[in-house]
This record gives structure tokens, C-alpha cells and sequence, in this order.
């Protein structure tokens, strides 16, 4: 009962605010304001955001710990313009509503989203919060073809790191490939070979060649060899 007292306040307190809804683009002028309240009450269930780790130097969010441009879909419907920051730490959306109110979404809720920033688009998918899956959470999707490949961002805490005083954010990462329906994590390039063996030598030449500059702690440099990998498939190749 509480709760529900609770999500009642907030959501006439975000309305009167007087921001983000989402309108369709069919709806007519006398439909819009209880449509577009419907669905901020869907986007605004979440919990009201606070930093817990104001005394930890460094921050917990992927890229910057600016809010920036990005779009969300919450159960299938996509609600554009917002200005969030990904928390990797809490594997959480931080949403910015207004001054004084910024929110964590409902994951439960949350498809995906993509994340604006330096003129590139990051997108990011819900696996889900099945125990007995390799990926839980959010996960970043760098590239989708015939085979995919997903990376998983994560912050964490180092005691006493700075100054042996003060504890500071690091970041990190888990590498997964999806081939043949199967998801299989990986650290580093010989892990990448030894997934994708049947094309190794194709591989090695095609790096030497190219001279690729294959980095394990920058997931984006294996991408143009596992698309080379693809390219032996038949199936279409989408970037992401």
C-alpha cells in the first residue's frame, strides 16, 4: 500500500513537471495529454536515484558520467530525446526528469537503449535476470551477423587505490561470441581462435596482413575480425 502511495506521488509530481512523454505520431490533438501522461507514469517506474558512492573517486557510469542523448524501449515501446547515463557498476538507467528528480528505470521493464556520444551510437540489450544464462543484465551489442558479439561493461571499487586513502572506480569487461547458437565467453584473442577455429589460419593471415591491432582490453578492435569470420558465412551482416 505504501508502495503504491509512493508511485502515485511521484508520477503527479514528474507530470506537473512538465516533462518527457511520448506521443504516436497517429494520435490526435485530443487524445495527447492522456496518452502522453499514460506514458510517463510507464517510463517513470522506477526508484528514485541517489549517489551512494560519493566518496569513491573515479565514477560508475560507461563513457561519462554526463547525462546524454538516448532512446529506450520499455516493453516494446520506444521513448526517444531522454538524457540518461548507464551505471555499470549497479547495472542500472539513471534517468534525468528534472532538477531535483532523476530516477533509476524499472529493468524489469527495459528492452534495451542506445546511448549517444561523440558522435557515436552505443547500443545496449537486456539479456534478462536468468541466473543460469552466461550474460544477466545489460550488455553492450558491438556486432550482429551470421555470428554475434556482445561485451559487458562493468565498473568496479579498488580499496585505498589512491593515496592509500581513498577507494576509486576501475573499469572492465567480459567478451561473449554467439556462434552456431551458442553463447561463449572469451578474454582475449587466442580465446577468439580457439571459438573460431575452423577459420584460424584464415584469421591469423588476414590479421597479419591487415595489420590489425587487436587490443584485450579495447573489445572494439576484434570486430573487423569477427566480421572477417562472417564473411565465409552466407548469412547478411548488420554493424551495430
Amino acid at each position: 500500500m505504501v508502495k503504491i502511495f509512493f508511485q502515485n506521488i511521484l508520477f503527479f509530481l514528474l507530470t506537473g513537471a512538465g516533462c518527457f512523454g511520448s506521443v504516436m505520431p497517429h494520435e490526435t490533438t485530443e487524445t495527447q495529454p492522456q496518452d502522453t501522461l499514460r506514458g510517463k507514469q510507464f517510463l517513470y517506474n522506477g526508484r528514485i536515484w541517489w549517489n551512494q558512492h560519493i566518496k569513491v573517486r573515479g565514477h560508475a557510469f560507461y563513457l561519462t558520467s554526463d547525462f546524454i542523448p538516448g532512446n529506450v524501449i520499455l516493453k516494446g515501446k520506444a521513448y526517444n530525446d531522454l538524457k540518461i547515463k548507464y551505471d555499470i557498476f549497479s547495472d542500472e538507467i539513471v534517468l534525468f526528469v528534472n532538477p531535483k528528480t532523476i530516477i533509476f528505470l524499472n529493468k524489469e521493464m527495459v528492452d534495451g537503449f542506445n546511448l549517444s556520444y561523440e558522435n557515436v551510437v552505443y547500443t545496449v540489450r537486456n539479456f534478462g535476470s536468468d541466473s543460469t544464462s552466461l550474460i544477466n543484465g545489460y550488455a553492450n551489442v558491438l556486432y550482429e551477423g551470421p555470428s554475434a558479439f556482445y561485451v559487458k561493461f562493468l565498473k568496479k571499487i579498488e580499496p585505498l587505490a589512491e593515496e592509500k586513502k581513498y577507494d576509486r572506480f576501475y573499469q572492465t569487461q567480459r567478451k561473449y561470441i554467439m556462434k552456431d547458437s551458442t553463447l561463449i565467453s572469451f578474454s582475449g584473442l587466442k580465446g577468439l581462435y580457439k571459438i573460431m577455429e575452423d577459420r584460424k589460419k584464415e584469421l591469423k593471415d588476414f590479421k597479419n596482413e591487415s595489420r590489425l591491432n587487436i587490443m584485450k582490453n579495447d573489445p572494439y578492435t576484434f570486430i573487423t575480425l569477427i566480421r572477417y569470420y562472417d564473411s565465409f558465412q552466407k548469412k547478411p551482416v548488420v554493424d551495430n
